[in-house]
């Protein structure tokens, strides 16, 4: 995951207020599998697009790699959610 994470592009203002942990630069843009880019409008053609303390963040709809890792990401996460057991009626039977 935090390798990832270096493809995010994080806005100054979000580094000047250390609103992510320093890691070291990141892969060349073509090599990565996850593509974020962010700006303070909000992206028109977007696959999926948050707005997070001020800035937008984005995965750009024509980015076919960064879409497919996403949507595994989000598979995994499905897989791993173990959630809260359902809880099932009880059944109370009067004996004598």
């Amino acid at each position: 995951m935090k390798t990832i994470a270096l493809a995010v592009a994080l806005p100054p203002e979000h580094r000047e207020r250390k609103l992510a942990p320093p890691m070291a630069e990141a892969a060349a843009p073509e090599q990565a599998l996850l593509r974020v880019q962010s700006g303070t409008d909000r992206p028109h053609d977007s696959y999926v697009a948050v707005l997070y303390e001020g800035s937008w963040f984005w995965i750009a709809n024509d980015d076919w790699q960064s879409k497919r890792t996403f949507v595994s990401i989000l598979f995994l996460f499905t897989l791993a959610d173990t959630g809260a057991p359902a809880t099932m009626p009880t059944l109370t039977i009067p004996t004598r």
